[in-house]
């Protein structure tokens, strides 16, 4: 970042900030503290201390960059990052990136299309929680926790013993979450506005937050959310109660002796005790144990395993959750071979009582997470690794203390909690993480934005409460109201949560006991919404879609977490009792209740279900399309859900990566999600052409009463800035006709580069996908290579791959059930050795009869781009030159000018160099950070002269220009020009003739 434009912004910084400041995306950089101008330097961020930090970033082990484009970078773009060895370690929004390279080294000049450039200023770093508490010393607590979270790259052991050494810090720990470092701190009150500036201008320190300290959120399931209708329970009547599935908890523990837990035969289950947090490792799950498979003891050492005596004060609160989850008397036990009870449910059998149950026990004081470095990224893995698909979390960090008092002025900030949330989703894409909403309902009455982390992570399963059986219209009086502080929907969902009757604890250590208690939170609704995704995950496993019956060939053993969730949304009905607001989505009870039978389709019922599972995804600009046929009778939802890539902690707005959802009707109206103009975060739908909904990564459709015919439903890649692609799920539900005859109905796309250089390596991905509604047998793809290209190879996990001349051809070793995507081809191949345009078609067939073989082809062109001779020369029009004194530059670009693209002559100009004037008439020129980049507007342009002022300081100045294209140059040795200047002496006095001192203009 230039020095100059440093100091305008934080000339600046005082400006109060308000959250409806939308300035333009080209040229916003966004956090939750505030925002930042990077066209006319201005900022607009809480008035703190931190204004005093201007310009200072400290030195670290690399060099730390944020790098901006103006609009949605392309993929050649993004391509230039990794080109000169850059690292990106986030996405900021809007369209920039944080970046590490090799310490000393710098972007500036060297990334074309890039807009700004420039350090991570201090006050971003700084979550908006913590910048007031600087700004209000006299209301301090005596002590605050803070979250100081460190770039890849960074020493985390050094920086933990400097970190600790910080006077006021009394006391200090390291967390290690996925690739993710932190330092956790105990800071004295007194001593927080020192030790924040301390930290925030370190160039290893990505972010300081405030800390919350977790808490349980505690404040009859079955035929509420299954039919809606009293003791009437469809999904269980099918033989779907969790069978097959694993859940993992973490919570204050459970007491493993209880009858709705207990195996009679094989006792006590297998115990992995450790009190190192994070540090623990996974153990070994016996799968023979009738409950619980194994029991984790993450509590302090001197606690004793299971958990405490059921109360009004929520001791015993793991039990009951745990109960709500999978409780099943033993004498009343599930027989999953059958699909059966030995009796009838009671309040001692959870939503999915055939479920297993990895128990993790923190303790009632959560020190696994407050106080042992846990981490919810690393529970959740952990139960990953031992078989669990569903990770329920009855806890959080929110602004209501000891559940009664509202801290004034509170805020949620996307923080290290919802970050780890996100990230354990997004790295384990079939995981589905639950997650309480919280209880501040009525403890913050008068303010929104009440969701507590993790719940206002992004890909998660947040869960509000409603009331238990025929109160299930009413929303819980407790339950927290969004939206995020970025504006998006939350809660995600509604579940049963007040007066909740489960397995109640008899204390520790564990002793035979079979009693129930009542507690209310969305502590609560959370397991009782992690029993139902169970049911969920069954009936997909088991094969009943899309035929409505039990089919094992039909089995989608995998689901993906975004598409069990797009089925769980796309089942939820509006609220209209107590306190539910108009209609949803809201930020009262997000998309509605839990309604298995509205999205769950069994044979005989007149509402049919369609879904799709594109583990694969979307790039910017790829589009997928499907085709439905409605007829009338049923309302029409259609539902898309993607686990969204991590944001960087206290960016805001929290999405990265960007999809829509559009839905063409028979008469050719598009319909799609919108934001209200007037702030409103409650999601409507229309067919206008702005306004599009770039917060939530849920998009839905609803038809009330839609018209039949065929529908077009599209997903775009809007912008996917992170992790390659961006995997989606699509669900809808409705009076959908099956396609005649049945049959397989298959689509292929294919993706690769816009470019690559001529003799270079050319990768085509390939993805099929099955629509249904029957699965594909005997699937091939078959691709013809032009002439010219040399084919290399041709894999695909679970493909068997052949190359013979031109043609690849690859079977797939298992038929592709419906509602999946198989795993990509990848082709490559090595480009002709002149420059060309290759457009190649490659198609898919199976056994089966498709019904719409319009998509089965799919086509790419990619250019072939032939090597291009540039060069540059660099002249000065003074050898010497006095301090301070005139004289220009000369720039002369030559070569294959006219045949090369995205052209870009660089110059970092030496440090005290003034710039006058730029005279470049066949030039599009312009200064950023000290960085000279100019785009030729003419196939041949003329010079660039600069006209300068030299340096006020006596020495040489040497200084380097560059040409550089998106192709590779024949001669690379030609490709920059250095050029010396030696200013001498003193600077001569600028005067006027009427002794008016000149102070120059600068560009």
């Amino acid at each position: 970042m230039s020095s100059a434009l440093f100091r305008v912004a934080t000339l600046c910084s005082t400006l109060a900030f308000a959250g409806a400041l939308h300035a333009e995306e080209r040229c916003e950089l966004s956090f939750d503290s505030g925002r930042f101008d990077v066209c006319t330097g201005r900022g607009a961020t809480l008035a703190t201390p931190l204004s005093t930090l201007a310009g200072r970033t400290e030195a670290g082990a690399w060099s730390y960059w944020v790098v901006k484009f103006a609009t949605v970078p392309s993929r050649s773009e993004r391509a230039r990052l990794a080109a000169i060895g850059a690292d990106v370690l986030d996405y900021l929004p809007h369209h920039a990136y944080r970046i590490r390279l090799p310490a000393g080294q710098t972007p500036q000049g060297r990334i074309a299309g890039v807009l700004w450039t420039g350090a991570m200023a201090p006050q971003w770093k700084v979550d908006a929680m913590l910048t007031g508490w600087l700004s209000d010393a006299t209301s301090r607590p005596p002590a605050l926790p803070i979250s100081v979270s460190l770039n890849a790259g960074a020493d985390a052991d050094a920086m933990l013993a400097e970190l600790a050494a910080i006077d006021g810090v009394a006391h200090a720990f390291a967390v290690t979450s996925a690739p993710d470092r932190r330092i956790v701190l105990s800071v004295e009150g007194p001593r927080l506005e020192a030790v924040v500036l301390a930290i925030a201008p370190r160039a290893d320190v990505a972010a300081v937050s405030l800390r919350k300290q977790m808490n349980y959120f505690n404040a009859r399931a079955g035929w509420l959310h299954q039919s809606g209708t009293q003791n009437q329970r469809p999904v269980f009547d099918h033989g779907l109660l969790g069978c097959g599935q694993v859940i993992g908890v973490l919570d204050s523990g459970v007491d493993y002796a209880h009858c709705a837990f207990r195996d009679p035969a094989l006792g006590t289950p297998p115990v992995s005790s450790c009190a190192s947090g994070q540090g623990c490792a996974p153990g070994t799950p016996d799968f023979g144990q009738r409950k619980l498979p194994l029991y984790y003891k993450w509590s302090a050492s001197g606690d004793a395993a299971g958990d405490g005596t059921c109360s009004a004060t929520g001791v015993g609160h793991g039990t009951h959750v745990a109960g709500s989850i999978t409780g099943n008397n033993f004498a009343n036990t599930v027989d999953c071979a059958a699909g059966t009870f030995a009796g009838t449910p009671t309040n001692l059998d959870g939503t999915a009582p055939g479920a297993k149950l990895i128990a993790q026990e923190m303790g009632e004081n959560l020190d696994y997470l407050n106080s042992l470095n846990g981490t919810i990224y690393h529970a959740a893995e952990t139960a990953y690794l031992n078989g669990a698909r569903i990770h329920s979390n009855s806890w959080g960090g929110s602004c209501c203390l000891f559940g009664f008092l509202c801290q004034s002025g509170c805020s949620q900030p996307y923080d290290e909690f919802a970050r780890d949330a996100d990230r354990v989703s997004w790295d384990h894409k079939d995981l589905i993480v639950a997650i309480a909403a919280g209880n501040d309902g009525q403890c913050c009455a008068n303010t929104n934005k009440q969701i507590g982390t993790p719940g206002l992570a992004k890909s998660p399963l947040t869960i509000g409460a409603s009331g238990a059986g025929t109160a299930g219209e009413n929303v819980a009086g407790f339950s927290s109201r969004g939206p995020t502080i970025d504006g998006r929907i939350k809660p995600d969902i509604m579940a049963q949560g007040d007066g909740i009757v489960s397995s109640a604890s008899a204390g520790t250590p564990p002793s035979a006991s079979c009693g129930t208690c009542t507690m209310s939170g969305t502590s609560m609704a959370t397991p009782t919404a992690a029993g139902l995704i169970a049911l969920i995950r069954e009936y997909l496993g088991r094969g009943f879609y899309p035929g409505g019956q039990a089919n094992a060939a039909d089995a989608i053993a995998t689901p993906s977490a975004a598409l069990v969730k797009a089925m769980a949304i796309n089942g939820a009905r509006d609220m209209t009792g107590t306190s539910a607001a108009v209609a949803t989505p809201n930020i009262t009870e997000g998309w509605g209740r839990m309604h298995l039978d509205d999205v769950l389709y069994f044979s005989g019922d007149t509402r049919r279900l369609w879904l799709a599972d594109a583990p694969a995804g979307l790039v910017t600009g790829d589009t997928d399309t499907y085709a439905l046929t409605v007829t009338t009778g049923e309302p029409l939802k259609i539902t898309l859900v993607w686990g969204d890539y991590p944001a960087a902690v206290n960016a805001n707005p929290h999405i990265v990566n960007r999809l829509r959802l559009e839905v063409e009707t028979p008469t050719g109206e598009i319909w799609t999600q919108k934001l209200p103009a007037s702030g409103t975060p409650n999601p409507t739908q229309s067919t206008t052409t702005t306004g599009y909904d770039d917060r939530n990564v849920v998009h839905q459709i609803t038809f009330a009463a839609p018209v039949a015919g065929s529908y077009t439903v599209r997903v775009r890649g809007i912008d996917v800035a992170m992790g390659g692609s961006q995997p989606y799920a699509l669900v809808a539900a409705g009076a959908l006709q099956a396609p005649a005859g049945g049959g397989a109905n298959l689509a292929l796309r294919k993706t690769a580069p816009p470019s690559v250089p001529a003799g270079g390596t050319i990768v085509w991905n390939l993805m099929t996908f099955n629509a249904g509604p029957a699965a594909a047998s005997a699937v091939t793809v078959i691709d013809s290579l032009p002439a010219g290209v040399v084919p290399a190879s041709a894999t695909g996990i679970g493909w068997s791959c052949q190359i013979v001349g031109q043609t690849v051809s690859c079977a797939l070793g298992t038929p592709l059930t419906a509602g999946t995507e198989a795993n990509p081809i990848a082709i490559t191949a090595v480009a002709p050795a002149t420059a060309t345009t290759i457009v190649n078609a490659a198609s898919v067939t199976a056994a089966e009869l498709d019904p719409n073989p319009s998509d089965n082809v799919a086509s790419v062109e990619v250019a072939v781009l032939a090597p291009v001779d540039l060069s540059v020369t660099k002249t000065a029009s003074v050898a010497t030159v006095q301090a301070g004194a005139a004289f220009d530059y000369r720039i002369v670009a030559g070569g294959a000018i006219a045949s090369a693209t995205a052209v870009v002559v660089a110059d970092a100009l030496p440090a005290g160099l003034c710039v006058t004037a730029i005279a470049a008439a066949d030039w599009d020129c312009r200064i950023d950070a000290g960085v000279l980049e100019c785009e030729p507007l003419q196939r041949a342009p003329g010079p660039i002269t600069l006209s300068v002022l030299a340096p006020d300081t006596a020495g040489p100045i040497a200084n380097t220009a560059t040409i550089a294209s998106a192709q590779p140059d024949s001669t690379p040795a030609n490709n920059s020009s250095t050029v010396t200047v030696t200013v001498a002496g003193a600077p001569a006095d600028r005067l006027f003739a009427d002794d008016f001192e000149v102070n120059p203009t600068c560009l």
